[in-house]
């Protein structure tokens, strides 16, 4: 097991040979990437509805500052590619598609507030499909799990983690950092030992929640997205992630897996300071579980 990697500088040469090969062919590469959409079809898209329908509708003051990039399923990810594709007429399409390939012009350093929680100075990929002009999502209609669970309500006991998924099972929460530390907590009363926490106070419910929103029932809700879903291995001795940004399925899409994990690796991984310090977290976990004897040998 190597040592940890202490991301810190985008791979530059790698970067300037994708805008190039963008230019050159970004005919082929539309092509491929809504052909792989097309050919995968309409698989997992009644599952989609039927979980997130558990989820509470939403409403929000659409400040943005929550919409940065963020790691979805690829069932996910073929659903906003088969919603664009009935949506918008080709030429909007061909240029939605190419802004999201050339994630390199919406690389930022951010601050942001919540009404909870501030920061400032993070490197963070801004969302493809936020439109600044007129303060709206795009793909509202079919925004990943990632998005839905952003600012809602959610009942955790003094035992559960603060996560979104169980690292064991998935890997880590590759969102903002907002949504892996949430910063508000209220007393649950009618729940002894447990509390309330919401990452944005922005955020609020228009429909009841039909149940509780726990960590374990978040975590059933991916789990079943999840099995039929992709993973790949992005580091080697690392368990298969099921999680990765759009950008990264538009490449594995358009370039195939190896290509697709290499730009994960060596752009978007640095290109984001959660992303970054997530990676070095579980990348020292692992190498601390290599190097602990078992005690009950």
């Amino acid at each position: 097991m190597t040592d940890p990697i202490m991301f810190s500088e985008i791979n530059q040469e790698l970067l300037s040979t994708l805008r190039r090969d963008i230019e050159r062919r970004l005919g082929w590469y539309l092509e491929r990437i809504l052909t792989a959409s097309v050919e995968h079809g309409p698989f997992g898209v009644a599952l989609l509805e039927s979980l997130q329908a558990e989820l509470p509708k939403t409403s929000c003051d659409n400040c943005g500052a929550c919409c940065n990039a963020v790691s979805i399923f690829s069932l996910e990810y073929h659903r906003i590619i088969r919603d664009l594709m009935g949506r918008l007429p080709p030429d909007r399409l061909k240029s939605t598609l190419r802004m999201a390939l050339h994630f390199d012009e919406r690389l930022a350093i951010l601050e942001g507030d919540t009404g909870l929680e501030t920061w400032a100075g993070e490197r963070r990929l801004r969302c493809v499909f936020r439109d600044n002009e007129v303060h709206v999502c795009r793909i509202h209609s079919v925004r990943p799990f990632a998005c839905r669970f952003f600012g809602l309500k959610k009942v955790n006991s003094v035992s559960e983690p603060s996560i979104l998924m169980d690292s064991s099972s998935f890997q880590c929460n590759q969102n903002t950092s907002t949504a892996i530390t949430p910063p508000h907590t209220a007393v649950n009363s009618t729940s002894p030992g447990a509390f309330e926490t919401r990452e944005c106070t922005r955020v609020i419910e228009l429909s009841p929640q039909r149940h509780p929103l726990t960590q374990e029932l978040l975590f059933q809700l991916q789990e079943r997205v999840a099995a039929n879903s992709e993973s790949f291995t992005p580091f080697p001795g690392i368990d298969p992630v099921v999680f990765f940004p759009f950008e990264f399925w538009l490449y594995k899409a358009a370039l195939g897996e190896a290509q697709a994990l290499r730009i994960y690796r060596e752009i978007l991984v640095p290109a984001s300071t959660p992303l970054t310090d997530l990676w070095n977290d579980v990348r020292s976990d692992y190498r601390k579980k290599a190097v602990t004897p078992n005690v009950n040998r």
